[in-house]
């Protein structure tokens, strides 16, 4: 069985604790719609982390996740810096697939 790296953008202005909940939301709908093993999806993430990482732009953002999440671990949620100097959230995930 292997492994699928999702990840989803939100925007800059939303604390942790929004973070989390979109995310758990996110997570809530991926189960519902495929399922509670080995989708592919973010349902199979074990929960969410944040990394005290600012990224410049979401290409290394992007890249430091895929390097950095485990398969059946945690998601990782970091900041990044858009190409207007906003700033964004970035959450992934190594889902089991």
């Amino acid at each position: 069985m292997g492994a699928v790296f999702k990840s989803m953008k939100m925007h800059g202005k939303l604390i942790r604790k929004q973070v989390e909940a979109e995310f758990l939301d996110a997570q809530e709908k991926d189960r519902h719609e495929n399922g509670h093993q080995y989708s592919g999806g973010f349902g199979m993430a074990d929960g969410i982390l944040f990394a005290s990482r600012t990224f410049t732009g979401e290409a290394a953002a992007n890249t430091w996740l895929e390097d950095n999440c485990q398969k059946f671990g945690p998601a990782i949620a970091v900041t990044y810096l858009d190409e207007h100097g906003a700033a964004a959230w970035l959450v992934g995930a190594n889902c089991a697939s």
